[in-house]
């Protein structure tokens, strides 16, 4: 009796403690809600039901869903079912990326094939056949024993070859492992620990023998957190319980605790079935509250799963969604109740305002609830441009009105007028306002500011105004330029007015602003900063800013917070500039997440407190925490997803490399995938493996086709056709957000040539036209001694037959003359012969010596191309030397009649080549034939034959194959 006196006792301060430290929690706690991402099961394409989450070794997403399981690699979701029964409850990845399911009746595992594609291969039939029907498996873990996978009845313990079975002590639901022990509730016992193969009490287990455990996890060195279904959340140590996040006991009871689990910061997030997601802080206190129309699509939360970036994934019962826990961003937007295009904002020590185009938002710093909702002030109409805070009270300007806030109560300053901004003067009871028709005077008269005075004599649009330290008021138009205004010393009189434009300095009469920064009045337009010079009356590029921000950046706007440290929203971008000793240094690129966020039509940046800097988005606002450290590497990397041949459709790999019997990230570098020459045709898909709602962009380029990267894109595919034979790697970077570019990804391929392309058949090829060009050059040579020997044949038989006939009678002369005539007639047939064959060999000379050429030019091996120019030289020799046409012009002499003494006789300009020619003209050669004996092209001989007619002086209508037969 006296132990339970002391936890009592106990309990109560430990309620007291945790009251004290919710209450402070609840003052200090940030505004908004993380960016949440959700998922339906339209998005995924799978059941409504998602049991459990966790992450592989590689970064995908997995989740146990009711039609399979799921896996999401931060751009695709893919099914993999489970043959059988694709109802699963639970899964667990273990180092080798083996995927263990548990379904009903049925336990395995995903494993890739050959091809990367994950099969199902079951377990069941290792399991003892008296326990081989069974009902949900709804947990699965591993111990030093082995996988275990918990049924209602007990566990099954695979140890990769064989399985065990251990019977609870009573039929349970859940069981889990906490510090390498199993422990398993049983109802009128307590909370039970497996040493060995017996179930033990362990120390307090007794006191749980009426509440359903959940799940266990690490306090302290001293203590543990232990969560039931609806008897709330206890702090256990060696000799007592405590409870724990008391002001939350009764909400758990109603609501019911499904899951628990510590996070990385040291948060603990509460899952229920039927009140979403508690944040709670280490003491208790609540931090984020997200449910149904609050952040989540569903009350009832299946699982939590924090992964390696810091996001908590929930499983619902319609649905995923990634809270964006590790981040320096909170949104102010329609999940805590807020409504509309954010504009304006202004913290007070009790209370946050927020303008929207729907109207003025509250949020109470001190309120004791656990919601941090807004709340719409009512009274305050129209669109919210403006809300300043002016000696203690709040003015705020909207599109139709002006209005005053003190102690909550709302009073109209004016109605009708549009109002942009106010800005205080020296004088406490006076303020200026700028407007749709101009500025106006405002004083504040028995606590009510009214308006006074309208500056008449100028009637712009005044939506920006900032003093200068001499007490001149400048206004900057968004399309017309500067103004600077002097006024009275009680302000009644606006004494001068100053315009600036182009003329004076500024790169353009559009989009200036005018900001106070340091003490001092700067101007951004849209070629960076600018500064008023007093000494020229101008204005001038102001380099303290511009080196840091950008030569020619568009600012849009930009503010100065407590510590000295500038904001800046640009066309393109946004930025920080850190205050230092030595001037200023460039922050981090965390602002450029959320850039595409921001409102695009009237930027404004406000400062909530020291850290907190508060954005207008479209859809609200953003709250930037500029000291937040994340705890978790941003790191990333792409992977190749699938492969897939275009020319049938088919896909040769499916996401998965395997190496050592382990799944990894990457290909193995030395592992080409190969690839006949009809798959020349190829489509990858990949993805950056990083869960960030701004999707990175990528570039790419196949190496081995070609060298530069593409242009950074959102692309996540790529495809290439007709591939030429060869070895290729397609390489694709990504780049974050926040500008971290990922490694080089790789994924090898080879495409083999077609047989007639292969290496042996260009070893034939080189071996054939070889030995071609050997037989054409001997053949060459025994034609020229054949050619040499019939012309010494001729001229013998010629000195012969002059020899008979001085000797013989006139009788015996004709006759052999006679015979003469038809030795000279057969000569003559064969030296036609032996013509139109050096026609034909020469046309077969050429057409090896081109084939020899382009064998130079494609040769892969350097050691061949030697031998085959001097192959092609010698050819080239033998084709151009003199002797061939000596003997061949002697043999031609000699049967016509010294053809060629004669014709140079009577046309003595006529060259060597020329008389060539009229040798060829005179034995009715054709054009090409003539071409092909000179190795020249047909143009050239027509040339040569117009020439010669006017060297021979030859008529047009005069035939030249006429004329040189007479000779």
């Amino acid at each position: 009796m006296f132990k339970n006196i002391k936890i009592y006792y106990v309990a109560c301060l430990c309620l007291t403690v945790a009251g004290f430290h919710y209450h402070l929690a609840a003052q200090n706690r940030s505004i908004g809600v993380p960016l949440i991402q959700h998922f339906s099961p339209e998005d995924y394409d799978a059941g409504i039901l998602n049991y459990k989450l966790t992450q592989d070794q590689r970064g995908y997403i997995l989740v146990a869903n009711n039609k399979g399981v799921l896996e999401y690699d931060g751009t695709n979701w893919r099914t993999h079912e489970v043959t059988g029964n694709s109802r699963v409850r639970t899964i667990f990845v273990d180092e080798e990326g083996q995927i263990f399911v548990g379904t009903q009746n049925e336990i395995g595992f995903l494993w890739p094939n050959n091809y990367g594609h994950y099969s199902y291969q079951s377990l069941k039939h290792l399991l003892p056949t008296e326990h081989a029907d069974f009902d949900d498996i709804w947990q699965i873990y591993e111990t030093s024993r082995g996988v275990v996978f918990s049924s209602t009845e007990g566990l099954f313990v695979y140890d990769g070859k064989t399985v065990e079975f251990i019977a609870f002590e009573r039929l349970n639901i859940l069981s889990f492992t906490f510090n390498n022990h199993i422990y398993n509730q049983v109802m009128d016992v307590g909370l039970l620990v497996l040493e060995e193969d017996e179930w033990v009490l362990s120390e307090q287990g007794s006191f749980f023998s009426d509440k359903e455990v959940r799940a266990m996890s690490t306090y302290s060195e001293q203590s543990n957190l232990i969560s039931t279904y609806e008897h709330g959340i206890f702090l256990v140590e060696k000799h007592q319980v405590l409870a724990w996040a008391a002001p939350f006991a009764a909400i758990f009871a109603t609501h019911k605790i499904i899951v628990c689990k510590r996070l990385q910061d040291g948060t603990f997030a509460i899952g229920t079935n039927t009140d979403g997601l508690y944040i709670l802080n280490e003491n208790g206190a609540l931090i984020n509250h997200f449910t149904k129309g609050s952040g989540l699509t569903s009350k009832t939360v299946l699982d939590i799963f924090e992964d390696s970036f810091g996001n908590i994934w929930v499983g619902q019962n319609n649905g995923l969604s990634k809270i964006e826990w590790n981040s320096p961003f909170r949104f102010v937007n329609e999940h805590i109740e807020l409504s509309g295009t954010g504009y304006t904002m202004l913290a007070t020590d009790s209370t946050v305002y927020f303008g929207t185009n729907n109207g003025l938002y509250a949020y109470k710093w001190r309120q004791n609830t656990f919601s941090n909702k807004l709340e719409k002030i009512q009274g305050v109409e129209g669109q919210v441009y403006s809300i300043k805070e002016i000696n203690g009270d709040i003015i705020v300007g909207c599109n139709i009105g002006a209005y005053q806030i003190t102690n909550n109560q709302v009073t109209e300053i004016s109605s009708g007028v549009g109002w942009w901004t106010f800005i205080e003067t020296d004088n406490p009871k006076l303020m200026i306002a700028g407007g749709y028709a101009g500025l106006f005077l405002l004083e504040k008269i028995n606590a009510k500011w009214t308006v006074q005075k309208y500056y008449s004599g100028f009637n712009e649009s005044s939506r920006v105004l900032e003093f200068d330290n001499d007490g001149a008021l400048w206004m900057s138009h968004g399309y017309k330029g500067i103004y600077k205004f002097n006024f009275s010393n009680d302000y009644d009189t606006m004494l001068n007015i100053e315009f600036f434009n182009e003329d004076d300095g500024l790169p353009s009469n559009f989009g200036t602003n005018v900001f106070k920064v340091n003490g001092e009045l700067i101007f951004t337009t849209i070629d960076g900063v600018y500064q008023f010079d007093n000494s020229s009356h101008s204005f001038k590029a102001y380099a303290k800013y511009r080196d840091k921000i950008g030569e020619h950046k568009v600012i849009r706007y930009l503010i100065e917070d407590h510590q000295g440290d500038i904001f800046y929203i640009s066309s393109d971008s946004s930025g920080t500039l850190q205050k230092t000793n030595w001037g200023y240094e460039r922050g981090n690129n965390q602002l450029n997440k959320v850039h595409s966020l921001f409102n695009d039509d009237l930027e404004n940046i406000s400062i909530l407190k020291n850290d907190h800097i508060v954005f207008a988005s479209r859809d609200g606002f953003i709250i930037y925490d500029k000291s937040y450290t994340s705890r978790f590497s941003n790191d990333f990397h792409v992977a190749i997803r699938q492969v897939l041949l275009t020319n049938t459709d088919s896909i040769i790999f499916d996401g998965n490399f395997l190496t050592d019997s382990s799944i990894v990230p990457n290909q193995n570098s030395n592992n080409y995938q190969e690839l006949a020459i009809s798959d020349n045709s190829i489509h990858i898909n990949y993805s950056a493996i990083e869960y960030d709602e701004i999707a990175p962009k990528y570039r790419y380029r196949l190496y081995g086709y070609e060298d530069k990267w593409s242009k950074w894109s959102e692309i996540t595919e790529k495809e290439y056709t007709n591939l030429f034979e060869g070895n290729y790697s397609f390489d694709v970077q990504a780049i974050s957000a926040l500008g971290a570019i990922s490694p080089i990804t790789s994924y090898k391929f080879k495409i083999f040539p077609p047989w007639y392309r292969t290496g042996w058949m260009k070893l034939i090829y080189l071996i054939l036209i070889v030995g071609s060009a050997f037989w054409i050059i001997y053949f060459s040579r025994k034609n020229r001694k054949i050619i040499t020997k019939q012309g010494e044949e001729l001229i013998n038989q010629d000195l012969h037959l002059k020899r008979v006939s001085e000797k013989t009678s006139h009788e015996i002369n004709q006759l052999k003359n006679e015979k003469l005539v038809d030795d000279i007639r057969h000569k003559k047939s064969q030296l036609a012969s032996t013509t139109m064959h050096l026609i034909d060999r020469n046309d077969f000379i050429n057409s090896i010596q081109k084939s020899l050429n382009e064998m130079i030019a494609e040769s892969e091996t350097l050691k061949v191309r030697p031998k085959l120019r001097r192959i092609v030289s010698d050819i080239e020799r033998n084709k151009t030397e003199k002797q061939d046409w000596s003997q061949f012009e002697l043999l031609f002499n000699e049967v016509n009649d010294d053809f060629t003494k004669k014709i140079k006789a009577n046309f003595p300009k006529i060259t060597s080549l020329e008389a060539r020619l009229c040798i060829y003209l005179r034995m009715n050669l054709s054009t090409k034939e003539i071409a092909n004996l000179s190795h020249v092209t047909p143009r050239a001989i027509e040339m040569s034959r117009y020439r010669l007619r006017k060297k021979l002086n030859l008529a047009k209508e005069d035939s030249l194959s006429d004329f040189l037969t007479q000779f």
